[in-house]
């Protein structure tokens, strides 16, 4: 179990100080230390018929190092990005993160077509 992160967004791994500094690394499970910053998602009013309407995160990121991950890919800095709710990108490397980045503002192109039509059908509307 990890507990929630520090002023520094380390997560120290059961409870172990030193995390900070790496000072007690060889005690504990090293698998679960990670380093990272969280980036909030904005909330946006989202309808779900068991909950009715309520604001959720959406795009919020992490950027994450897992030092002694058997995975080479996550101990080198990298982002888990939440897209909405339980939904995760995870491990996304620079390239991936920036298609990630090129594909959500390319469809904010569009809904800005979108809301450009709805302006016109409003003003039209009788």
């Amino acid at each position: 179990m990890t507990d929630p992160p520090t002023r520094r967004g380390h997560h120290r791994d059961h409870g172990n100080a030193g995390t900070d500094n790496h000072r007690n690394d060889d005690i504990g499970a090293l698998d679960d230390l990670q380093h990272g910053v969280e980036s909030e998602g904005p909330e946006l009013a989202v309808f779900n018929v068991e909950d009715g309407t309520a604001e959720w995160p959406v795009l919020a990121g992490r950027i994450n190092v897992d030092p002694y991950n058997e995975d080479a890919k996550r101990r080198v800095p990298h982002v888990n990005l939440n897209v909405f709710k339980d939904e995760v990108m995870e491990c996304l490397s620079p390239d991936d993160f920036a298609a990630v980045i090129a594909a959500v503002r390319a469809h904010c192109d569009g809904l800005e077509k979108v809301h450009a039509q709805l302006v016109q059908a409003r003003a039209e509307y009788h």
